[in-house]
């Protein structure tokens, strides 16, 4: 992993192996950032993305084996008990010029990660919502 920063953002570059969510961890950590938006391209291997079930209240995950291009990665950060926690949406695309996509929970870069991450002055939090079931903004 490697960043930089730039007037009012900072530049990612993820590199083959690394594990995008992990990465964007870290990164949180070393820059102390509390809050953002995360954007991002590439190519990636074996994701896990989720659906959330409004009914169950649960995510229900897939994986998918190979390689994928990542065609839009858009995000947040915010801070979710007591962790950053990086939130993040992906539409990847297939080998065959399909589309897939969901709420991304893993996998690693196969080729590039390209990430741009504009940071938040003040800490955004979650905090548990019981109707919805999910962790939801919390802007008070």
């Amino acid at each position: 992993m490697k960043y930089k920063k730039e007037a009012d953002k900072y530049i990612l570059q993820l590199k083959k192996g690394e594990s995008v969510i992990e990465s964007l961890i870290k990164f949180a950590k070393e820059v102390k950032i509390q809050g953002g938006l995360i954007l991002g391209i590439g190519a990636i291997s074996n994701p896990t993305l989720s659906y959330f079930n409004i009914k169950t209240k649960d995510y229900q995950n897939n994986t998918f084996d190979g390689e994928y291009e990542l065609l839009s990665c858009t995000g947040n950060f915010a801070i979710k008990e007591g962790e950053i926690f990086p939130h993040i949406h992906v539409v990847l695309g297939c080998s065959n010029s399909t589309t897939i996509g969901g709420h991304l929970t893993n996998c690693v870069i196969s080729a590039a990660g390209e990430f741009f991450v504009f940071p938040t002055e003040e800490k955004v939090k979650r905090e548990f919502d019981e109707e919805t079931g999910l962790f939801l903004w919390d802007l008070e």
